[in-house]
C-alpha cells in the first residue's frame, strides 16, 4: 500500500487541518477514553484522503483494512504520547480499581446484551430459507454468532474487544474443540463449516497463528460483519440480499 503522507505529527499549531486532527487523535471522530485508548469512525487512504471506515473497507477489502486500522491506530496513539495525552505512568490504585469494576460491569452488560439479529430481508430470500437454513453449516453459524465480542471482557484472550470491535468488525473467536463439544459434530465438521461459510462471503476468517496467540495454539477469528454509531451490518445480509427487481 503506498505510504501515507503526513503521518508524522505537523509542526503547525494554528489552525491545523483536519489531517492534522486525526493523526493527533483530536478529530471529531475520535472518541478518547481515560485509559488512552481511542475509537476512530474514520482511515486516511492511500491519496491521504480522510474517509469513513466503511468505505475503506467497501473499497479495500478486509486483509488491507485490517492492517490499515492497527498502522494508523499505532501511529496516532505515539503522536497522543509525543503530545504528552498519554503517559506510561502506572494509573493510581483507585484509578484500577474503578476500570476493573467498570470492566466488570461491561462484561455483565455484554453476556446479557448478546444478541443475534433476524433480518427479515434475508428471511424473504427463498434462497436462505430453504437452503441456508436447513445446512448443518447454519447451525455452526449461529452458534458462533452468539460469542461476538461487544464489550471489554475479563477473558478475552485474543483481544477481540481492542483489535475488532473497537476497529468497527463483529467478531468471535470459539475453539474448535469447544464448538464441536457444544454442537455435537466432530471438530473437523466445524472446521468445514467455517470454510464453508467464509467462501459463501457470509463470514471473513482470519488466522491466529501458534506463533501470536496466548497459548501458543492456532485460532481462527470469525468476523460477521460490521458496525458504527450502534448500528450493524452483517455480510449475511449482503450474501442473501433480496433483488429489487
Amino acid at each position: 500500500m503506498t505510504k501515507i503522507s503526513n503521518a508524522e505529527l505537523s509542526n503547525k499549531e494554528d489552525n491545523p487541518s483536519e489531517r492534522d486532527l486525526y493523526w493527533q487523535g483530536e478529530h471529531d471522530s475520535c472518541v478518547k477514553f481515560q485509559d488512552g485508548t481511542f475509537i476512530n469512525d474514520m482511515l486516511v487512504d492511500p491519496e491521504g484522503n480522510l474517509i469513513d471506515r466503511q468505505v475503506y473497507y467497501a473499497k479495500y477489502g478486509f486483509d488491507k483494512y485490517q492492517k490499515e486500522c492497527s498502522r494508523q491506530d499505532k501511529i496516532i496513539k505515539e503522536n497522543r504520547r509525543k503530545l504528552g495525552l498519554i503517559t506510561d505512568e502506572k494509573q493510581n490504585v483507585s484509578t484500577k480499581q474503578n476500570k476493573s469494576i467498570n470492566q466488570y460491569d461491561s462484561t455483565k452488560r455484554m453476556e446479557s446484551g448478546q444478541h443475534f439479529p433476524l433480518f427479515y430481508e434475508v428471511l424473504d430470500n427463498p434462497e436462505f430459507r430453504n437452503g441456508f437454513m436447513k445446512k448443518g453449516k447454519f447451525r455452526t453459524y449461529v452458534w458462533l454468532g452468539r460469542y461476538i465480542v461487544r464489550g471489554e471482557m475479563r477473558n478475552d484472550p485474543h483481544r477481540l474487544y481492542q483489535n475488532y470491535y473497537q476497529k468497527g468488525l463483529l467478531a468471535s473467536c470459539v475453539p474448535t474443540r469447544v464448538a464441536a463439544r457444544s454442537l455435537k459434530i466432530g471438530k473437523s465438521t466445524v472446521s468445514d463449516h467455517i470454510k464453508a461459510l467464509s467462501r459463501d462471503e457470509i463470514i471473513e476468517r482470519v488466522t491466529i497463528p501458534g506463533s501470536n496467540s496466548f497459548d501458543g495454539q492456532r485460532y481462527v477469528v470469525c468476523v460477521f460483519g460490521i458496525h458504527k454509531n450502534g448500528k450493524e451490518h452483517w455480510f449475511i445480509q449482503d450474501r442473501f440480499r433480496v433483488s429489487d427487481n
